[in-house]
């Protein structure tokens, strides 16, 4: 099972080692391709002596004169056309744009730059029936005498940038950021020819007319992208041999999100997103093609999603994974959820390993790359950006809730300290007597018949509408020197749950300045505070929650708009008597029953407010972040870098819990505190060259890092203050103060020598190899090395063959690498010490640290993949695909072991994971004319986590779980597989083949739970979707943009806990959850009419034998008065109790002969009758496969409509850009299943227990609107 690594360190030493040699090699000039002296003009025409070459090779120099210069070529026929050029020294031509259009313009060519790529384009040919007029060269100069002025502009305003060129000559000027310009022609009846790399190239007979006003067209051409990869080195998308996808700043703006990792939903392929919550501040689980954990199966019911989450890097420095965080039970986010993101400029997810590898142990679950905004992009000079936005939240779905019975007890007697809805129908006028009720707006007590005067959907009433308003301002700073941004972020959000708020201030500053033209140095910080001060746990049956008090609401109770009308306490007792109708003891004098402590545990259940608003959990968390890198180039070939960051985090939490609450009449105070520093430093060197007459590259890196991290927390907690009110550590018992715990974490250090090379050939084929040593530990015994390499290839067919016009690009692609988690957990530490427990009357010792297999292997993840891009029809289709398998070998976890060790466990290798699965995604443009722009996409991502190996020490086994179930842990099961803990006992054989089992204490008392039986029939499904759908539309019609975003998750299953719940408060619709289901399993019943009717308990079960099961109908039989409108029954067989079944085994008694068995309801008085607490709360509350249902689900995630005022307009207001964008989130659910539970969001509590649903937010929609003005 252990695999040893596959690839020597000795590779690592190899690529550093090639490094020096290239550096040698740069004193022998390359021999150079054939070149040819003549004399053509400079840019100012001045003659002087130059050498030609094809422009491919042209454009490989260029690109080695002026760093970070990306391009691509309208068509690949360009490459071969020849053009003159001087010795290119960029210290002499600082301005690379400059430098080439003095080389391009002679050979009838011409550039286009948008963003950081230059886009070479052939300069418009004549027909065949034109005359081709003769271009300007060195022996023929043309005279210009006559002056053309024009403006250019598109839909939205003036077009800066645009080539304007007279035809068939080299005559060329182009349009300033006004969208103007001037030419002199040769005459008054040129023809201009008018191109911009988005627009559609126009031809302009000047006509004699010396001003003229062009308008262009877009072309929806799609460029060659430059994409941020490992350690922030960008690189042309078109060479890596891995898959990365990426969301821009545009797109995670226009929506009004407030957590940055929520706009890449439904946009990018092999991820899975899980929110904690339904609320817009959630935070978001990110999982990268597929959970492989074995640890979240096996360690105390932990989310096993959560326990592979991927590293986050930001700006190049690498922090922390993405695991979320929970305290008390509340969600208190990560680093991703503090972020602004009005600062961020994009996101890539790195799902190849092959990328990933480079960041060595911390990157085993892949990695988020995230780019923040600087003033490099900006208008030069000084510039303002201001963005504001207001949003809405609104619930709007709920589990069904029965609103056909009243509030009573499991007997259907009377009930007030509970809110149980098991009482009589609302129809029921026989049954239905005055009753004592508390008045919550008149604080008396009231005697009365029960009357239906509650909400219809109580939780929805409960629920407020939610407001966010997020506003930014940017200032920016552009200039030859260097450039900055400035950015002061604020987001306030009140949640739907009333007394909920959030509050988040993000202050960022970017900046850069150039010292000589080789020397420059940058710097990001930031500051983030997010302040919460109330946020109310919603999960759970637990007193604290407002969700589950609202939900299961009795109809007679008070409508919500009462219950919010009515004062939180008792006259006279603020503080210490909650004012609640669910109070003990009705009818008696409230007032007289206090005793001297002041309180008498006179409440039953808390009002859904007083949960809200008085039970309160607050926090804060202060991020502060901060990198210095300085940029240093030796030479034209290498770039040295240094680059220092720091992440520093500090978060408080406090809890309230007031007198006069359920189950805590003396209330509670709870404090925590953590704070965490990590330190990241990197150097690097870089080498850029090609050779070989610029056919091969060579891209390479190596560098060095050195990472510190600590962290330190302390806290205390409990119940029973002295005094009302009082929240302090004084006021709490002594035993809770004694259990105040104070840790100072065990600090880390590791250390990584890494290197990359990639070689690229005619840029056509390119092989990428990586490869990373992380040593890790600080005191020698706690040593340890680890080897992490990578290797990619792609080739880019359609630069090999002529594709024509049908594909445009066509690359085929593969990787594999390994990256990992290292060891984990140190070594022994040899530290001893007293237990204070004794053996035989002599003190026991403690021995510290962990017992360490002497031959563990480090904990690996292998990943293959093999995928292709391409784009057809004038880039009117494009899409990828991509297979891959990801293999988590050598997991560790602990052994138990003899005691007399003196160890409890010992720290090995147990197993391995393999997920696999294909991303694929395809974009289709079918309009593209002057005022229209459509493009559809969809995209599909599948995987799958089969436990491939486990160590026999370690026994196959099932772990307990939340919701009744449990997890598997069986070599062949998948990650995520979740059984029945107590499934249905089902007939085997016969006339009765696939009945229930029931018995005289139901059908759960009757379930078989032995492994194998287990295994066979109590598979309930994996919490993972089978499939994840993503679509999209992107449509532009003139200033007007309109983007929808929706999902689709197919398979995989949840168990609702809020059911189970529900169903025990008789506040469960069954009827409308069960549908035909309902008759499977039951015959009458509350919900069905009950039954006609029910035989007189002393007749029931009078024959010898039965004795048992008289008493216990004799018992049931007699509650609800005996009316048998409440009654119902089984669908199931139980055994003769005559038999003997001493020796059977649970199995065994499903295989019994057909007169063994009886079947219910054939006799009435041999028929298990059930009362409705019996049958529906008893029985569905431990049987999990009642509760499971299909996850499958779909989502308008996104619709965002943006109008851009025309530039001209904008300008006459004094402004750069104005834009105004309507967005909604969460626009429109289905889910498959009847509880109308979100599967997205369904977890046990804060992050644990993923696949299990208890209560928590219902689905919630967000409408908003968001202005964007620039200066």
């Amino acid at each position: 099972m252990k695999r040893r690594q596959s690839f020597s360190k000795h590779c690592l030493l190899a690529l550093l080692s090639a490094l020096i040699l290239l550096a040698n090699a740069t004193v022998i000039k390359a021999q150079d391709g054939e070149s040819l002296s003549s004399n053509i003009p400079d840019k100012t025409g001045t003659v002087s002596n130059a050498k030609s070459t094809s422009l491919q090779e042209f454009m490989q120099e260029f690109k080695k004169a002026y760093d970070n210069v990306y391009y691509s070529y309208q068509s690949s026929t360009l490459k071969s056309v020849k053009v003159w050029y001087n010795e290119l020294d960029a210290k002499k031509q600082t301005n690379p744009d400059a430098a080439l259009d003095a080389v391009l313009t002679p050979a009838g060519l011409r550039f286009e730059k948008v963003k950081e790529v230059y886009v070479i384009k052939a300069k418009e040919l004549a027909t065949p029936d034109e005359k081709v007029e003769t271009p300007m060269t060195p022996g023929n100069t043309a005279v210009a005498d006559f002056q053309v002025r024009g403006r250019i502009s598109d839909a939205n305003g003036p077009v800066a940038g645009a080539t304007v060129t007279e035809k068939g000559t080299g005559n060329v000027t182009r349009t300033n950021a006004d969208g103007e310009f001037t030419i002199r022609v040769n005459n008054a009846n040129a023809v201009l020819v008018i191109s911009h790399v988005s627009y559609d190239t126009k031809e302009i007979a000047v006509s004699g007319k010396p001003d003229l006003e062009i308008t262009l067209e877009s072309s929806g051409k799609e460029l060659e992208q430059v994409v941020v990869t490992s350690l922030g080195m960008k690189k042309e998308k078109r060479s890596l041999g891995y898959s990365i996808s990426s969301v821009n700043a545009k797109d995670m703006e226009t929506g009004g999100t407030s957590n940055v990792l929520k706009s890449l939903e439904g946009k990018v392929t092999g991820v899975q997103m899980n929110s904690l919550t339904s609320s817009p501040t959630s935070s978001v689980m990110f999982n990268i093609r597929g959970a492989t954990s074995l640890k979240g199966i096996m360690n105390d019911k932990r989310n096993v999603n959560n326990e592979t989450q991927p590293l986050i890097v930001l700006n190049g420095v690498q922090l922390s994974s993405n695991q979320v965080g929970s305290t008390a039970g509340i969600d208190v986010g990560n680093f991703i959820s503090t972020l602004n993101p009005n600062d961020i400029e994009s996101i890539s997810v790195l799902k190849g390993a092959s990328a990933s590898a480079l960041y060595g142990s911390q990157a085993g679950n892949g990695v988020i790359l995230i780019t923040t905004k600087s003033g490099a992009g900006a208008k030069k000079g000084i510039g303002v950006s201001v963005s504001s936005a207001v949003s809405f939240d609104q619930a709007y779905s709920a589990p069904p809730v029965q609103r056909s019975f009243f509030q009573g007890d499991e007997d259907g007697s009377a009930l007030t300290s509970d809110k149980k809805g098991l009482g009589w129908s609302i129809d029921d006028k026989v049954n239905n007597t005055p009753v004592w009720r508390w008045n919550i707006l008149t604080q008396e007590w009231e005697e009365s018949v029960l009357e239906a005067r509650g909400d219809k959907d109580p939780l929805l009433a409960f629920l407020r509408t939610g407001i966010m308003a997020d506003n930014n301002v940017a200032v920016t700073g552009n200039y030859d020197k260097g450039n900055y941004r400035l950015n002061l972020g604020n987001m306030v959000h009140n949640a739907v749950v009333p007394g909920n708020k959030t509050s988040r201030t993000n202050v960022s500053f970017d900046g850069k300045y150039n010292i000589t033209n080789n020397l420059s140095v940058s710097s990001q910080a930031s500051y983030s505070r997010t302040f919460v001060p109330n946020q109310s746990h919603v999960y759970g049956k637990r007193e604290d929650n407002p969700l589950a008090h609202a939900m299961s609401m009795p109809i007679n109770m008070p409508k919500m708009s009462e219950w919010k009308k009515a004062d939180t306490w008792l006259t006279d007792w603020n503080g210490t008597y909650q004012n609640t109708p669910y109070l003990s003891n009705p009818g008696e004098d409230r007032l007289s029953r206090v005793n001297s402590s002041g309180f008498d545990n006179a409440v039953g259940k808390n009002g859904p407010y007083f949960a809200a608003e008085n039970i309160i959990r607050t926090y804060s968390k202060d991020v502060i972040f901060g990198k210095v890198q300085l940029d240093w180039k030796l030479g034209k070939p290498f770039l040295f870098t240094v680059r220092s960051g720091i992440n520093q985090q500090s978060f408080a939490f406090e809890r309230k819990t007031p007198w006069g609450s359920e189950r805590a009449t003396k209330g509670g105070y709870e404090q925590r505190y953590t704070s965490s520093l990590d330190v990241r430093n990197d150097v690097l060197l870089a080498y850029n060259k090609t050779f070989l007459n610029n056919d091969l590259s060579l891209d390479a890196l190596g560098g060095f890092s050195y990472n510190y991290s600590e962290a330190n927390s302390s806290g205390f907690g409990g119940n029973e203050l002295t005094t009302p009110n009082s929240f302090t550590y004084n006021s709490l018992p002594a035993s809770v103060k004694q259990a105040a715990e104070f840790n100072r974490g065990y600090s880390s250090r590791n250390y990584g020598a890494y290197a990359t090379a990639s070689i690229g050939w005619r840029n056509m084929v390119y092989l990428e190899l990586s490869g990373r040593n992380d040593w890790v530990g600080i005191l020698p015994h706690e040593k340890d090395s680890h080897f992490y390499p990578g290797a990619s290839l792609s080739w880019i067919a359609s630069e090999t063959f002529d594709m024509g016009n049908v594909f445009n690009f066509l690359k085929l692609r593969g990787g594999y690498a390994e990256t990992g988690y290292g060891i984990g957990n140190p070594v022994n530490l040899d530290s001893y010490g007293i237990s204070g427990n004794t053996w035989n009357g002599v003190a026991m010792g403690t021995i510290g640290g962990d017992l360490v297999d002497t031959k563990i292997l480090p904990e690996l993840n292998i990943t293959k993949e093999a995928g292709l891009d391409f784009r057809a029809i004038d880039n009117r289709l494009a899409g990828e695909f991509t297979i891959y398998s990801k293999n988590h070998i050598n997991q560790i976890q602990n052994l138990p072991v003899v005691n007399s060790s003196g160890f409890a466990n010992v720290l090995t290798n147990m197993g391995s994971v393999k997920s696999t699965g294909i991303e694929a995604a395809l974009t289709v443009t079918p309009v593209r004319t002057k005022n229209w722009q459509v493009s559809l996409t969809g995209n599909i991502t599948t995987f799958k986590s089969v436990i491939k190996e486990l160590d026999p020490r370690f026994s196959e086994k099932f772990y307990s779980y939340d919701g009744s179930a449990m997890l598997s842990l069986f070599k062949g099961s998948q990650v995520g597989d979740l059984y029945a803990e107590s499934p249905i006992g089902y007939i085997q054989t016969g006339k009765y083949k696939g009945m229930m089992l029931t018995g005289p204490d139901g059908i759960i008392e009757e379930a078989v739970q032995t492994t194998d039986y287990i295994r066979k029939n109590g598979y309930l499904g994996n919490m993972n979707p089978k499939a994840i759908y993503g679509f999209s539309m992107d449509a532009k019609y003139k200033n007007f943009r309109l983007n929808i975003v929706a999902s689709l998750r197919v398979g995989g299953v949840f168990i609702s806990e809020t059911q189970k719940i529900m169903i025990d408060d008789g506040m469960a619709d069954i009827m409308a959850i069960y549908g035909d289901k309902y008759n499977e399993y039951w015959t009458g019943g509350r919900f069905a009419g009950g039954l006609s009717s029910m035989p007189n308990p002393d007749d029931m079960f009078n024959d010898a034998g039965f004795e048992n099961y008289k008493e216990k109908m004799q018992e049931l039989m007699t509650m609800y008065n005996g009316d048998p409108r409440y009654f119902g029954y089984w669908n199931a067989v139980y055994i003769d109790p005559n038999i003997d079944l001493s020796t059977l085994t649970p199995e065994e008694k499903l295989r019994l002969s057909d007169e063994s068995y009886i079947k219910n309801g054939v006799d009435p008085t041999k028929t298990l009758y059930m009362n409705p607490y019996n049958m529906e709360g008893q029985e569905l509350w431990s049987g999990a496969q009642f509760r499971t249902h299909d996850a499958t689900s779909f989502k308008i995630k996104e619709i965002n409509l943006t109008y851009s005022l025309d530039k001209s307009l904008a300008q006459k207001l004094r402004c750069q850009d104005i834009s105004i964008t309507a967005f909604s989130k969460n626009v429109m659910f289905w889910a498959k299943n009847k509880m109308k539970e979100d599967p997205e969001t369904a977890f046990y509590d804060g992050i644990r227990g993923m696949g299990v649903s208890q209560f928590g937010l219902p689905p919630i929609r967000t409408m908003g609107v968001r202005l964007n003005v620039s200066f």
